[in-house]
């Protein structure tokens, strides 16, 4: 165990290589959210050109290829690390772009009602989803020899067993069909991929497909921030429930944008037996009145009930 924890720590250090070998003359990424936008920057030393084929249209909201996208999000140091291995002053720049940047004692946790013992000096970087992958697309794009192709990708393109291009239709109504080829794919098309069915309609063998089964209900809603970040004692909170509530949790963190991001979540099998304990909000945090703004997922369940916010 010390020894892959120490070759994880070796690997989470390193830089990325000083003298990279072009192994590829054109590279096919299908899907472009943040870990075909990631692929696509690794790649890009590897390969003369890196095509992230995405159908849906970048911009500063949501997208449907994204149905969380609204949800409570939060780089943890692990991931926030490797992004800048890869991508050097990203964080910087979302921080000048309105992220926060928490560290531990600026960050709550709490287990049925009683506050966690803070550990560590990991920070946590507070944003939007559509903005820190706006952010991560500029980035990526601005990389020599990586562009994006407005399209869905369809089905592979075969030679001698060997796959040597991608199919694809241009997004928009009527849009044309197509072909690229390509030395190397990568399927970063997340749970909608439908590569296991082109790869079995094609005569050869499906792979194997284990789900893990998340069943997990969401709810957010934003709230207006009338202080500064540097005006409050915690920038970010997370409580959790145990028996009767099994598996809830509710967390709050600072926005974007002089928002409040709140969130509930739930697993859709851990309904209790009775009814849960009243929620208990951290000292010096009040129940807020209506959101000044409200969104729920289309896979949430029940109404919104409360939710907490500081003086």
């Amino acid at each position: 165990m010390e020894n892959v924890t120490s070759e994880f720590d070796r690997l989470v250090a390193a830089g990325p290589p000083p003298a990279a070998e072009v192994l590829f003359d054109t590279v096919a990424v299908l899907g472009g959210s943040v870990a075909g936008l990631l692929a696509a920057r690794v790649l890009a030393d590897h390969a003369r050109r890196v095509v992230v084929i995405e159908r849906d249209a970048a911009g500063p909201g949501s997208r449907p290829g994204v149905p969380q996208g609204q949800q409570v999000h939060a780089l943890l140091p692990g991931g926030l690390g490797w992004m800048e291995r890869w991508l050097p002053g990203l964080t910087k720049e979302m921080q000048h772009g309105g992220a926060i940047l928490a560290d531990p004692g600026h960050a709550a946790a709490y287990l049925d009602g009683h506050q966690q013992v803070r550990t560590g000096d990991h920070d946590l970087l507070y944003a939007s989803r559509p903005f820190m992958e706006t952010r991560i697309r500029e980035r990526v794009l601005a990389g020599p020899g990586v562009s994006v192709l407005p399209a869905q990708a369809t089905g592979l393109e075969y030679r001698d067993g060997a796959v040597t291009g991608v199919r694809y239709r241009a997004s928009g109504s009527g849009g044309d069909a197509g072909a690229l080829a390509a030395d190397f794919v990568v399927d970063a098309m997340g749970r909608g991929s439908r590569l296991a069915d082109w790869l079995a309609a094609d005569g050869y063998d499906r792979p194997p497909r284990q789900r893990v089964p998340g069943a997990v209900n969401y709810a957010t809603a934003l709230f207006r921030r009338i202080r500064r970040p540097e005006e409050l004692p915690q920038w970010g909170a997370i409580a959790r429930w145990g028996a009767p509530c099994r598996s809830t949790c509710a967390s709050i963190r600072t926005w974007t944008r002089p928002r409040w991001s709140s969130s509930a979540s739930r697993r859709w099998w851990s309904t209790p037996p009775g009814p849960c304990r009243p929620v208990a909000t951290p000292p010096g945090w009040t129940l807020s009145a209506a959101p000044a703004y409200r969104k729920r997922s289309a896979a949430s369940a029940g109404p919104w009930t409360r939710s907490c916010a500081p003086p």
